[in-house]
C-alpha cells in the first residue's frame, strides 16, 4: 500500500501540489449492521478524517457539489418533459407528488400504476471501477460542454486550528490559467483542473481505497468506497448518468415516445428509486434489457430490485421519511393551465402522503431508540428549544392528511414531555407556530370547518408526561 500511495504522489504533487499523507496508516474501515434488511446484512463504512486520501476525497466532493446542479441543467436542457431523478431531499418528492396528482391520471389499482419502489442492492460493492471511471469521465465532459468553460478552479482554505480540515470551494474558470496551481493571501491555494484531469485524478481516487481485515490490508478495486465525504455524491452522479442515457435514446415512434414518457414521475434518493405511474419500468431496469425497441436504464451488476413491505397494504409506499398512500378522488373540471391535462374521466388518480418512520418496522420490534436531547442535557437552551419548531415545519412540508399531521406533532410532544420539556410550553410554542402559518391544511379547512389542528392534535397527546 505504502508504495502505491508514494507512486501516486509522484503525479499529484508535480501538478496540483497535492499528496497522501503517508504517516497515517491505512483507511480503516468499520462494519455495521443494517438492522432493516431481510436478512440484516454487514456493510463497510470507511473513516473519511483518518484517511490518507481525506484531502483528495474533500477536494472532489467541492468539484462534485458544483457538478451535481450543472448536471441537473444538463438534464433539463436534454430531456425537457422530465427532472432530475436524483434528489437530495424529501421536498423533491413532495414536488413530484403535487405535479403527479395534477396531472389527473385515470383511477387504477393495476399494480403497475401503484407507486413502485427499487433498491439497488450492489451499488457500494459492485460496480467495476472501469465502468465506473468511464461513466465519470463522460459525464465531466458533458458537464463543462454544456458551460463551455475551461474547466474547474477549486479554492482550498487551511483551517485556523491546529488539526483542523481545511474547506474547499469549486468554481468553473473560463480560461486556460497559467500554471496548474496558484497561492493567495491568507494561505490559500487554488488548483485548475480540465476535464482530462478531473478524469485522472478520480481514477486515482478510486486506486487508493483500501480495507483493513485484522492485520491484512486489501486494495478495494470493484464498487464505490462507503463513508468518504464524495461517496454520496458520486452514487448519485454515477446512477444519474445512466438514467440521462436511457432517456436520451431515440424514440423513432410514438409508442416508443410514449414510453419514454411514462418514466416522467420518477425520484431517486442515493440507492432507492420511486416511480409512479410507471408501467413499463420493470421491463427496462436493466442495459441488457430491450423493450419496444428501448434499451434499458442501469447495469446489471447493480442488482435493482423492488422493494417489498408485507407489514403495510399493497396502494402504500414507502420512500424516504415518506408514505405515499394511492387513492382516488372525483376528476377537477377540465383547466387548461401549464402542466395539465384535459381529462373526461371521473375519477383521477391521486397520492396523500404521510410521515413515514423506519422505527415502525417489526425488525426494529424490542429495540430502544432515544429522539430527542432530554431537557436536562448539556446541550444548548436554543437548540433543545428549537426541536417542536423544526419537526413542525419538517411534518407540514411532508404530510397532505391533516389527521397523520396531528396525529404526529402529538408523538413528538408526547416524547419532549416525557422527556422533561413541560406540557404548558410546548402547547404554547405550538399554538405561536400554527398562527404563523394559517395557510397550513386551508383546502381541508374550507371543506371541513369544524377541523381544528390544534385540538385535534392536543386530544392525542399521551398522559403522564410533565405539565408544568
Amino acid at each position: 500500500m505504502h508504495a502505491h500511495l508514494v507512486g501516486a504522489n509522484d503525479a499529484l504533487l508535480s501538478t496540483w501540489w497535492l499528496a497522501f499523507n503517508l504517516q497515517k496508516g491505512a483507511a480503516y474501515y468499520a462494519g455495521t449492521l443494517k438492522m432493516q434488511k431481510v436478512p440484516p446484512s454487514m456493510r463497510f463504512l470507511a473513516c473519511s478524517h483518518d484517511c490518507p486520501s481525506s484531502y483528495l476525497c474533500d477536494v472532489f466532493t467541492a468539484i462534485f457539489h458544483l457538478l451535481g446542479s450543472t448536471f441537473a441543467d444538463v438534464w433539463r436542457a436534454k430531456v425537457p418533459f422530465s427532472q432530475p431523478w436524483y434528489c437530495l431531499s424529501s421536498a423533491a418528492v413532495m414536488g413530484m407528488v403535487h405535479s403527479y396528482n395534477a396531472e389527473c391520471f385515470p383511477a387504477s389499482n393495476r399494480p403497475t400504476d401503484l407507486p413502485q419502489a427499487y433498491d439497488f442492492q450492489r451499488l457500494y460493492t459492485n460496480i467495476p471501477h472501469d465502468l465506473l471511471r468511464t461513466a465519470m469521465a463522460r459525464l465531466f465532459v458533458m458537464c463543462t460542454q454544456h458551460v463551455n468553460p475551461w474547466g474547474v478552479r477549486v479554492v482550498s482554505t487551511p483551517f485556523k486550528d491546529p488539526g483542523g480540515r481545511a474547506t474547499h470551494v469549486a468554481y468553473f474558470k473560463y480560461s486556460a490559467p497559467s500554471r496548474p496551481v496558484g497561492d493567495h493571501q491568507g494561505g490559500s491555494t487554488t488548483r485548475y483542473f480540465s476535464p482530462a484531469d478531473l478524469t485522472a485524478l478520480f481514477a486515482c481516487l478510486l486506486s487508493t481505497t483500501y480495507i483493513r481485515f485484522a492485520h491484512v490490508l486489501v486494495q478495494q478495486t470493484c464498487g464505490i468506497p462507503m463513508g468518504i465525504s464524495p461517496a454520496p455524491f458520486i452514487a448519485n452522479l454515477f446512477l444519474g448518468y445512466y438514467g440521462l442515457e436511457f432517456l436520451r435514446q431515440d424514440a423513432a415512434t410514438t409508442r416508443q415516445h410514449d414510453t419514454l414518457q411514462s418514466f416522467a414521475f420518477c425520484k431517486r434518493y442515493l440507492d432507492d428509486l420511486l416511480a409512479l405511474r410507471c408501467p413499463h419500468l420493470c421491463h427496462l431496469l436493466y442495459t441488457d434489457q430491450t423493450y419496444r425497441g428501448l434499451h434499458g436504464i442501469y447495469l446489471f451488476c447493480l442488482a435493482v430490485t423492488p422493494q417489498r413491505h408485507p407489514h403495510l397494504p399493497p396502494a402504500h409506499m414507502p420512500f424516504l421519511d415518506i408514505l405515499l398512500v394511492h387513492g382516488q378522488r372525483p376528476t377537477r373540471p377540465p383547466h387548461n393551465g401549464a402542466g395539465r391535462r384535459r381529462r373526461s374521466h371521473a375519477m383521477s388518480s391521486f397520492i396523500t402522503t404521510r410521515l413515514y418512520d423506519k422505527r415502525a418496522q417489526p425488525a426494529f420490534n424490542g429495540v430502544r431508540l432515544s429522539r430527542y436531547v432530554p431537557r436536562h442535557s448539556n446541550v444548548n437552551d436554543p437548540a433543545k428549544d428549537n426541536i417542536l419548531a423544526s419537526q413542525f415545519h419538517r411534518l407540514r412540508r411532508v404530510i397532505t392528511e391533516p389527521s397523520n399531521f396531528c396525529a404526529s406533532m402529538a408523538d413528538v410532544i408526547s416524547t419532549l414531555a416525557r422527556s422533561g420539556y413541560a406540557r404548558g410550553a410546548l402547547a404554547h410554542r405550538y399554538r405561536r407556530l400554527m398562527a404563523a402559518r394559517p395557510e397550513l391544511f386551508f383546502h381541508q379547512r374550507q371543506h371541513s370547518p369544524a377541523l381544528d389542528l390544534f385540538a385535534d392534535t392536543w386530544s392525542q397527546v399521551r398522559p403522564g408526561s410533565r405539565s408544568t
